[in-house]
């Protein structure tokens, strides 16, 4: 990945820019939802982006593509709007100095969701409806939900900072109703 920025800073810096930056950002996911302690929905995905803005002679030009293979189009469009955003008589910005940073950030998890199985995962929202359903006699109804997003961030300048983040984000979470006589209640945890 860093070649692929490296690459595309190069290309703003070829089209006159006087700064730009580039973010990527690649996502896996994993979406569960068990209904009554039967599996409704099991979702996984990969999500790609990347969003490109380019400073030229006091404009900016923004481009965003969600193909890897466009990144450097990507660049060229950026900079044809910071070029064509130009006002006549309008004056240079001048960003603040900042030195580069180079540097990798990598959340540490106990467990990785990408270590854990699907029929895993699953089997924990069984075991969370079946906790909730021994609590009570009073609970009807339980929707338990599960979402995993995990991957890295990407972050290059024309200033030279390249950095990683490497992040892990999970949630289980229930909803639960309980019914007694008309009265109903439902509880979200």
């Amino acid at each position: 990945m860093e070649d692929i920025l490296e690459k595309a800073i190069d290309k703003a810096r070829t089209l006159g820019a006087d700064y730009a930056d580039i973010r990527i950002q690649e996502t896996a996911s994993t979406s569960l939802k068990v209904k009554d302690n039967s599996a409704e929905s099991v979702e996984t995905g990969d999500v790609f982006g990347a969003g490109i803005r380019i400073l030229n002679k006091g404009s900016w030009g923004f481009a965003s593509t969600n193909d890897i293979k466009d990144i450097e189009s990507s660049v060229i469009i950026a900079a044809k709007m910071a070029e064509r955003a130009r006002m006549p008589k309008q004056k240079e910005l001048s960003l603040a100095d900042t030195k580069a940073i180079k540097d990798k950030v990598v959340q540490k998890v106990k467990h990785h969701p990408k270590e854990i199985t699907i029929e895993d995962k699953l089997l924990l929202l069984r075991e969370a409806d079946k906790a909730a359903r021994f609590f009570s006699k009073k609970v009807y109804n339980t929707m338990i939900l599960y979402r995993d997003n995990f991957g890295d961030k990407w972050f290059a300048n024309t200033e030279g900072s390249m950095i990683k983040t490497s992040y892990v984000y999970s949630i289980m979470y229930a909803i639960i109703t309980a019914k007694e006589g008309t009265k109903i209640e439902k509880s979200v945890n």
